[in-house]
């Protein structure tokens, strides 16, 4: 059964997204780097947004399963966006927990919707995403979602 999500202040809009989805608790010997892209429930949401295109629209990713502290178990879910030729719908792959440079542990994971790689890291508390693509950037800030 699908829920179809509200916008509002913590909600994303025009995405229908499984209402359960089986998110497994962290492991207790996961590294301290690990633990935070888990957050509270497991679930983020975001607006992806491009400065070389107008307008965006909101995903959400929730991390089902921590593996190791090399693998997480993730699905993602978008509504159809024309505007980037991307069909919406809702992914689960394997992504993984990378260390790159001084940016840190990032979260790495293709990006079906726009046949791309996504990553995720932490500046601070702050939680990113970024999607890279020949001709194009797009940018997230995720929230939990609650």
């Amino acid at each position: 059964m699908n829920a179809r999500r509200r916008s509002g202040p913590e909600k994303p809009a025009g995405i229908t997204f499984p209402e359960h989805i089986g998110i497994t608790p962290l492991p207790f010997d996961l590294p301290d780097e690990i633990k935070p892209f888990f957050g509270k429930t497991g679930k983020w949401w975001g607006s992806w947004r491009s400065n070389q295109s107008k307008g965006g629209f909101d995903t959400i990713l929730a991390i089902k399963r921590v593996l190791s502290s090399e693998e997480a178990e993730v699905l993602y879910s978008a509504p159809d966006y024309p505007q980037w030729y991307i069909t919406g719908g809702t992914w689960e792959t394997t992504a993984r927990f990378l260390k790159r440079g001084s940016t840190g542990i990032i979260l790495s994971m293709p990006f079906e919707p726009l046949a791309a790689t996504m990553e995720c890291w932490f500046e601070g508390k702050t939680f990113k995403g970024a999607v890279l693509r020949r001709f194009m950037r797009t940018d997230i800030l995720w929230k939990p979602l609650v």
